[in-house]
């Protein structure tokens, strides 16, 4: 059963970086269908089944910053 979580609702998600080990966003939608993915009291625990922006007035902030950063955390759908 998947469930679906709304902002603010940080999601830490896996990045290979020498400094971190995962960083944090808080996606205006994102899922979780996985069972071996799922939420503690912070927030999400690795990469969402899908996550979903509305762009803003920041837009590329989203479409690139946000976008390289999930498809390196393994977001399947964004």
């Amino acid at each position: 059963m998947c469930e679906v979580f709304h902002a603010p609702f940080a999601v830490r998600l896996p990045i290979v970086n020498e400094k971190k080990q995962y960083a944090v966003v808080q996606p205006d939608l994102c899922i979780y269908c996985d069972e071996e993915k799922g939420t503690d009291e912070l927030g999400g625990i690795a990469a969402p089944d899908l996550i979903v922006e509305i762009l803003s007035s920041n837009k590329k902030h989203n479409i690139v910053t946000k976008f390289d950063l999930y498809a390196e955390a393994g977001v399947p759908e964004y």
